[in-house]
C-alpha cells in the first residue's frame, strides 16, 4: 500500500510538471495572439466596444424582466390569497370560487 501512495505521489508531480512545462511553451509560442485589441487600446468607436455596450444591456433588461415577473407574481398570489380570506371567512374555510372545490360542499353534504 506504501509503494502505491508513492508511486501515485511521483505521478501527481510528474504530470503536474508537464502541464505547467506545455502550458508555458503555449505561452510562448502563441503570445502574439494575446496581444492587445481595439478595446486595450481605448478605441471608444469600435465595433467590439458597442457590441460589448449592447450585450451589457440586453443582459441588465433580461435581469430586470425576470425580477419584476417574480415580483408580479407574488402581488397577484398576494392579491388572490387575500380575496379567497375575505370571501371565505364566513363559510368556515370553504373555498368560494376555486374550480375544484365547488363540487367538494355538494359531495359532503351527500355523505
Amino acid at each position: 500500500m506504501r509503494d502505491l501512495r508513492s508511486w501515485a505521489a511521483r505521478y501527481r508531480t510528474v504530470v503536474r510538471g508537464c502541464v505547467i512545462g506545455w502550458g508555458c511553451a503555449l505561452a510562448a509560442l502563441w503570445a502574439d495572439s494575446a496581444a492587445a485589441c481595439t478595446v486595450c487600446y481605448g478605441d471608444s468607436e469600435a465595433a467590439v466596444i458597442r457590441g460589448a455596450e449592447q450585450a451589457t444591456l440586453l443582459l441588465v433588461g433580461v435581469t430586470y424582466l425576470v425580477l419584476g415577473g417574480g415580483g408580479v407574481a407574488f402581488v397577484v398570489l398576494r392579491q388572490r390569497a387575500r380575496r379567497s380570506a375575505t370571501a371565505g371567512a364566513g363559510d368556515h374555510g370553504a373555498h368560494v370560487g376555486h374550480p375544484f372545490c365547488e363540487d367538494a360542499s355538494s359531495q359532503g353534504a351527500s355523505k
